[in-house]
């Protein structure tokens, strides 16, 4: 059996073209995580603080100066930002809340309708700061806010601790 060139050429070009949406895809996620980076550092960099250790997810980044002990948040939805940072100082715990729907009728399993952490102020006289990393209301599918959501919570209790 025997390929002429036409055949590898056109097998050559479906491929190119089925690997390009993909290939589009990395390039875009890869631009958004350092544009959220960027923007992080800039907002760390206004507190005279400096990010030692970072993660992003869909939309949202999180960073953390361990030296002075700040936790800096940086969202880019749609053509929205939103920026804010906290001084764990004057924090005692993290819990991840999960909020859930129940099914109705021919879909009886419990959708996720918000996720959010909650830091929870040494003062008990103050409310806890709510910061929402995914909501229904938001229009984006669930992209692992979930586990962002746990892990980071870990590291800031493991860092509260010490």
């Amino acid at each position: 059996m025997e390929i002429d060139g036409g055949t590898i050429i056109v097998s050559i070009i479906c491929v190119a073209l089925l690997a390009l949406p993909f290939a589009l895809d990395y390039s875009r996620r890869t631009k958004k995580r350092g544009q959220l980076l960027r923007a992080l550092r800039d907002l760390a960099q206004e507190h005279q603080c400096r990010i030692h250790q970072h993660g992003s997810c869909s939309d949202v980044a999180l960073g953390l100066d361990v030296d002075r002990s700040f936790l800096f948040f940086f969202s880019l939805r749609g053509v929205a930002s939103a920026s804010w940072h906290l001084d764990l100082s004057q924090i005692r715990a993290c819990q991840v809340v999960k909020t859930k729907r129940s099914g109705k009728g021919m879909d009886p399993d419990a959708r996720l309708e918000q996720v959010e952490m909650s830091f929870l102020p040494k003062d008990h006289g103050k409310s806890a700061t709510r910061l929402v990393l995914y909501s229904e209301t938001f229009g984006f599918l669930v992209e692992g806010e979930e586990q962002f959501a746990d892990k980071w919570s870990q590291l800031i209790n493991d860092r509260l601790k010490n």
